[in-house]
């Protein structure tokens, strides 16, 4: 496995690579390449997944009733996957066929669960006041995934210790399969 630091460079390898592997025909070549990006945030590790699928309830903050948005595909997402997820938008608009709510406080009030976890597509101005309200809640918030776009390094620091946070460019639709695997693997 070949690791590197820049997404340039990450090009750049895979480009020489293929390009040397066409030098040899018949043979097969496999490899992987992965591309690291220095943040805040470390790699992700498989504990931040199962923590925040331990949680008895979602809100994806910032569904939309639009098939083309992704605060839709997230929701979907998590519907498909039959967990209990809930929209959260100010508009309060039903999204596959569930009502959404006006923000995370009122899902723990209406569900009664005692630990959430919060997808977030939402611009990054939005998601700091957001992580002001989750900030709040304390332990009953177990995790915060920023979707790709939904953060910047401010909103990063904004969040409390203690907060299990994902992102770093990972996506539910992506990861969201690993984090269901690990917890049914407890």
């Amino acid at each position: 496995m070949i690791t590197v630091t820049h997404q340039s460079t990450c090009r750049e390898i895979q480009r020489r690579f293929c390009r040397s592997a066409t030098d040899y025909p018949g043979f097969s070549f496999h490899f992987s390449i992965t591309c690291l990006q220095y943040s805040k945030i470390s790699i992700m590790s498989i504990e931040p997944l199962r923590q925040f699928f331990s949680a008895r309830a979602y809100a994806v903050v910032g569904a939309s009733p639009d098939p083309t948005k992704y605060g839709n595909k997230v929701l979907k997402w998590y519907i498909d996957h039959k967990l209990p997820a809930t929209g959260i938008n100010p508009r309060e608009v039903v999204i596959y066929g569930v009502q959404s709510l006006p923000s995370v406080s009122a899902l723990l009030n209406e569900s009664g669960a005692e630990h959430i976890s919060v997808s977030v597509i939402t611009p990054p101005r939005v998601s700091k006041m957001l992580l002001k309200e989750i900030n709040e809640l304390g332990d009953k918030v177990k995790g915060v995934w920023f979707q790709p776009g939904s953060f910047d390094d401010a909103t990063l620091d904004a969040a409390r210790d203690g907060l299990n946070v994902i992102a770093g460019g990972r996506c539910v639709l992506v990861e969201g399969e690993n984090g269901l695997r690990a917890v049914a693997n407890l």
